[in-house]
């Protein structure tokens, strides 16, 4: 019972003191980036002082017990060398520097991190007192604290609160940096973490920090998820992890510090004569910022800006993914040739697609041709072309008539209009299909080979995969497709009616038509005298029956002619009429290869330019 009396009248100045020390750190980092430069030295040397009291006590307990054991209590150099006057000095040197790295690296954590160091600070007053309890048979009074605050405690705390801030990260995790590269993660660290910041030297610190904490996490991001083998894995995670060690280390020699300068005026003290641990650290501090005060005043050879410089500089040095720029070109490269390989294999499935749509279009104005004959030798169509000799305005309605029977109302018009949406989709379809191949390659490639984050963006990768660059090339390329098909099948027509005039058939036809013209009306004067003398005996009738007579033979004529035009005309002219039709057939299918060709040009420009998204041309080329 008395001795958990004890322990617990230790366990609660230890545990003030250390919520202290803690709130103290805490509200330093808050500071930090606000205040100006004259607050800064005060602040370190505050934190430095539990650090300094920490290694001055440990120091002291080693070089004092080799001296017990190795000089004469009464010799010279025991005297000289006990109270180690110039080794404390030095301390506080590197004292400092361990504050100006502790402060800054304190300002990462986050409130659960704060929280967890929190408890670890209550944990360590509850353990110190029990573990001294523990060892006051084996150790002299006067040294319990100071042998279990050397290994004991200072080695199980940093483990402690190391598994404890990896357990933090491994729950919540932290954030997902791939998206950068190593430069601009450095860029972008220091920056943010300088930004705002009063005094210079100040946001130096923090982004040195800064770097400092996310650099490993990045480059365990980019490296682990590649290393084979559970022992690889775990050495790379010993190695990323000893900056956290490192921090946990420090935290726990401040809290140690702390307990040092508390028990050093309780009773169990030594109480061997020293120099008195204040005043010395005192002197020993205003001596080192004085020295470093002349030294900046000296020139610019040497700063805290100069430092900042050099972390950026060895933290881009540093880049573990150097060779991703190369690998990156190389895969830049292949996408694009299998792309272009994508492109022109997709053209020719579309034109073969094309071709058999020709096959049925054409087809149908074949037998609009037919049509189109039997309209040209009836009655009309014979009268039209008599008309069409004197009449410049009925050669128009002539090739109207042929554009209507033969390309129109046969279907030749909405089949070639079909077939260039169809050809445009299928097209667009293979390309959308090789871009979304492309896009499945880099992510298989990123699974095996992290580093290429550095030069590849995968947050561009879905622009490939997704089909909203489908349907957006499709509303800006497909639709004047189709419009262009269908001026080309009007072109065509028009070409076909002027090609096949100049033809000798035709020619002869119109001739034919011409002289028809002549046997027709020597064909009225014969059936009117005809009539005339049929009809004489009618008396007053014989001009209605003239008349009457006249039309039956004009009519027998006409179609006796129509009936000879066609017997010798017709067969000719629809082969010449074919003939042509297959010429521009081969027309349209140069033209239509052409349109499609530019269609594919365009598509896979615009996927090119989301494969370029995809890499950082100022790192890989």
């Amino acid at each position: 019972m008395p001795a958990m009396q004890t322990l617990g009248r230790r366990f609660v100045p230890l545990l003030l003191a250390a919520l202290a020390a803690m709130a103290a750190l805490k509200l330093a980092t808050l500071g930090l980036a606000r205040l100006p430069c004259a607050w800064l030295a005060p602040i370190v040397v505050a934190l430095a002082w539990p650090l300094w009291a920490w290694r001055r006590e440990q120091m002291l307990f080693v070089r004092r017990l080799l001296l017990t054991g190795a000089a004469t209590e009464s010799g010279r150099l025991r005297r000289w060398l006990w109270r180690g006057t110039l080794q404390q000095s030095l301390a506080v040197i590197t004292a400092l520097l361990w504050a100006a790295a502790m402060l800054p690296m304190a300002a990462q954590l986050s409130a659960l991190q704060w929280a967890l160091l929190a408890a670890d600070a209550l944990l360590l007053a509850a353990r110190s007192p029990a573990l001294q309890h523990a060892l006051r048979n084996e150790i002299a009074a006067p040294f319990v604290g100071t042998v279990a605050r050397r290994w004991p405690v200072l080695l199980g705390n940093s483990v402690l609160l190391l598994a404890a801030f990896v357990a933090h990260d491994y729950m919540l995790g932290f954030a997902d940096t791939r998206a950068l590269s190593w430069n601009a993660l450095v860029a972008q660290t220091m920056h943010s973490a300088q930004a705002g910041a009063a005094c210079p030297a100040a946001g130096t610190l923090l982004g040195v920090a800064a770097l400092a904490d996310q650099l490993p996490r990045h480059a365990a991001l980019l490296l682990l998820p590649g290393l084979a083998g559970p022992q690889a894995r775990w050495l790379a995670w010993l190695l990323l992890l000893a900056l956290t060690g490192f921090g946990s280390y420090l935290f726990t020699r401040y809290l140690l510090g702390v307990q040092a300068l508390l028990e050093a005026r309780g009773p169990d003290a030594d109480p061997r004569p020293g120099p008195r641990p204040g005043r010395l650290f005192a002197a020993a501090s205003l001596a080192a910022l004085a020295i470093a005060a002349w030294w900046a005043a000296q020139g610019p050879r040497f700063g805290i800006t100069a430092l900042g410089q050099g972390a950026v500089l060895l933290a881009q040095a540093a880049n573990p993914c150097g060779a991703a720029s190369g690998q990156a070109r190389t895969l830049h490269s292949d996408a694009r040739q299998q792309l272009d390989a994508g492109s022109r294999q997709a053209v020719d499935v579309a034109m073969r697609r094309v071709d058999g749509g020709l096959d049925h279009a054409f087809a149908a104005a074949e037998a609009g041709i037919d049509k189109y004959l039997d309209w040209y030798f009836s009655f009309i169509g014979s009268y039209t072309r008599m008309g069409s000799l004197v009449i410049p305005d009925l050669a128009r309605h002539m090739r109207e008539r042929f554009n209507a029977l033969v390309l129109a109302d046969s279907g030749f018009e909405q089949q070639l209009a079909t077939l260039g949406a169809e050809a445009d989709a299928q097209l667009m379809a293979r390309i959308a299909a090789e871009a979304e191949a492309i896009g499945r390659g880099f992510a298989q490639q990123l699974q095996l080979q992290p580093c290429l984050h550095e030069t590849l963006r995968p947050a561009a990768l879905p622009g490939l995969e997704r089909d909203a660059m489908r349907m957006t090339l499709s509303a800006a390329v497909a639709l004047p497709l189709s419009r262009a098909v269908l001026g080309l099948a009007l072109r065509s027509g028009a070409a076909l009616m002027a090609r096949a005039s100049a033809r000798l058939t035709v020619k002869a036809a119109a001739s034919a038509a011409g002289a028809t013209t002549s046997k027709r009306g020597a064909a009225v004067l014969l059936s009117a005298g005809a009539a005339g003398a049929v009809c004489a005996p009618g008396g007053p009738l014989a001009l209605a029956c003239a008349a009457v007579a006249g039309a039956v033979t004009w009519l027998g004529v006409d179609m006796a002619m129509m009936a000879i035009d066609e017997a010798l005309f017709r067969k000719s002219l629809r082969a010449d009429l074919l003939e042509e039709l297959q010429g521009q057939r081969q027309q349209l299918r140069e033209a239509l290869q052409a349109q499609l060709a530019q269609a594919a040009a365009d598509y896979s420009a615009q996927a090119a330019q989301r494969i370029d998204k995809v890499f950082v041309p100022a790192i890989d080329g």
